[in-house]
Formats: C-alpha cells, sequence, structure tokens
C-alpha cells in the first residue's frame, strides 16, 4: 500500500506560499506594503555586498563569475520620518509616468 502523492497538509502548503508570494513586489520580494508604498520613494539603496563570488563557476568557466544574493535593496528611510501610512492601492501608490510620445 503506497501513501497519496499529495494529503492535505501539502495542499495547505502550497496555498500558503502562494499567499506569502502574493504579498511581495514579483520583481524584488521586497513586501509591496513597502516596495509600493510612494513614502518609500527614494529610500530604497542597493547594498554593496549583494554579489558573490563562485569559486567553482569561475574555475570552471575560466573567468570569475558572481551572483546576486540576499536583498536586492535596502531600506534605508530614517526612523525620524516617522510610520508610513497604510497601504493602499491607488490612496498611497504612485502612478507610473506616462510613456514618451514618439515624434512622427
Amino acid at each position: 500500500m503506497s501513501s497519496p502523492e499529495w494529503v492535505r497538509d501539502d495542499y495547505r502548503l502550497i496555498e500558503a506560499l502562494e499567499q506569502a508570494e502574493a504579498m511581495e513586489c514579483p520583481g524584488c520580494h521586497v513586501p509591496v506594503e513597502l516596495a509600493w508604498h510612494a513614502g518609500m520613494s527614494g529610500f530604497f539603496a542597493k547594498p554593496d555586498d549583494a554579489e558573490v563570488v563562485c569559486q567553482s563557476c569561475t574555475a570552471i568557466k575560466g573567468e570569475q563569475v558572481s551572483y546576486r544574493v540576499g536583498p536586492q535593496v535596502v531600506n534605508t528611510r530614517p526612523d525620524s520620518k516617522g510610520p508610513l501610512k497604510p497601504f493602499e492601492i491607488g490612496v498611497t501608490t504612485a502612478r507610473p509616468e506616462p510613456p514618451e510620445k514618439k515624434p512622427r
């Protein structure tokens, strides 16, 4: 007798993962409440140690190979700015700039 491929707990774990991923920006994986909040404009910076050299890949390829690790950006918003307003799509988010019109 074999066990089923998927048990109830497996489905719950997949559902929890989907819910967690839905709360992140798909590009940078920072929670949308921070990443998409207009009040965070100018308060993200790329960390200096965001890349590491893979010694194995470097040896195989014959040239230095590096990969990005850890957070893609760092929150630099100072505590002195106070708390952010509650996050609401369309209220605390910024609209994209319209594309430039190309001359005919």
